[in-house]
């Protein structure tokens, strides 16, 4: 649980507080302490964060050194001091574009920790992307290297 804000309610100060899930895989978690950036990466991880994001100067739509991938042009959603973030609202596959893609900065040496955020009750979800990564497609067929941390607001 991390707190989110304060409520009045009949003069007395609440705490409100927001249920969040968290994994780590090859030592993101550590990796985003390290750099003093765990905090912000939760603070971001909400409905509203591309504001949260800039709030913290993170860059947006952060353009990647991975090219020829795609027919568009591959970008993060947020970049900064080599940790990538990506928020994915929509569906599963895109969030293995988003890891395959961390990967390849990774690789490049542009990425030092990926960031997932993904919102609860939505097709992504931290209990299918932890499948993928410890027994999935991403553990038997296509096995990542990039450090990643998790969030599910």
């Amino acid at each position: 649980m991390h707190k989110i804000g304060k409520l009045n309610w009949k003069k007395r100060e609440v705490d409100v507080m927001a249920s969040m899930q968290e994994a780590s895989f090859r030592k993101g978690k550590e990796i985003l302490e390290d750099k003093r950036l765990l905090k912000e990466c939760r603070e971001i991880a909400n409905k509203d964060w591309k504001s949260k994001a800039k709030k913290f100067d993170w860059e947006i739509d952060s353009p990647t050194k991975v090219d020829n991938l795609t027919l568009r042009y591959p970008k993060y959603d947020a970049y900064k001091d080599q940790v990538a973030i990506e928020h994915e609202k929509k569906e599963q596959m895109r969030a293995r574009w988003h890891m395959m893609k961390m990967e390849v900065g990774f690789r490049e040496g542009e990425v030092d920790v990926g960031v997932m955020i993904i919102p609860s009750g939505e097709d992504p979800s931290l209990k299918r992307t932890k499948y993928e990564l410890e027994k999935g497609v991403f553990a038997h067929h296509f096995p990542l290297e990039v450090p990643i941390f998790v969030i599910e607001y």
